[in-house]
């Protein structure tokens, strides 16, 4: 998964990156992984997430939805429009 560069962008900015199905109205299928950009990723660059096999195995024969949501301390970025990416859905198999 890769979250692209923002303007913005500190090494102390926290980056969820969640995949979620709802199977039905009280049970969901939940995976959030929450790590900080840190001081590897140069400016300009967009940041690389993995998603290990076994993350993946209680999603699989589902099409959940993922996406990323970036934690910032800057106050122009508050708005949760700017903070959360549009949701890709996939099939996992």
């Amino acid at each position: 998964m890769l979250a692209p560069y923002y303007a913005w962008r500190q090494p102390t900015d926290k980056i969820s990156l969640i995949l979620r199905y709802v199977k039905s109205l009280n049970d969901i299928i939940l995976h959030i992984e929450t790590l900080e950009v840190g001081q590897a990723w140069p400016e300009g660059s967009p940041v690389k997430r993995l998603i290990y096999r076994a993350q993946l195995q209680p999603f699989k024969g589902y099409r959940p939805q993922l996406y990323y949501v970036i934690s910032t301390n800057f106050t122009r970025a508050r708005a949760v429009d700017l903070n959360e990416s549009l949701r890709r859905v996939l099939t996992i198999s």
